[in-house]
């Protein structure tokens, strides 16, 4: 996977995992949304990594949380969006909806 120059959203992003993974995306010239519902450390990691990186509160179980979060990363785009293992353009989004996503991820 590319990831210089392409947008990824990382949800849970502010902390553990998620927050390695931003910084890692980052470090290798990622532009990355970081999506949580934890808004200080979110905005200080924002900080942290640059203008390349932006903070969004989103709790994943709401639908207009992920609609702002994917929206966030659009305005970054102007290109590929990785999100969810599959690749989105801004002019064809294939995202199928976030409330079918969130009923999938209940199954899980």
């Amino acid at each position: 996977m590319q990831i210089q120059n392409n947008v990824f959203v990382v949800t849970g992003g502010a902390s553990g995992l998620g927050a390695a993974t931003s910084r890692l995306l980052a470090a290798q010239g990622g532009k990355v949304v970081i999506a949580d519902v934890t808004v200080d450390k979110g905005q200080a990691l924002a900080s942290e990594l640059g203008m390349a990186t932006r903070f969004v509160k989103c709790d994943v179980t709401s639908e207009a949380d992920g609609k702002a979060a994917i929206s966030a990363a659009l305005d970054q785009a102007g290109f590929a969006v990785e999100t969810l293992g599959k690749g989105y353009t801004p002019q064809a989004p294939r995202f199928a909806g976030w409330m079918e996503w969130g009923a999938a991820r209940k199954l899980t």
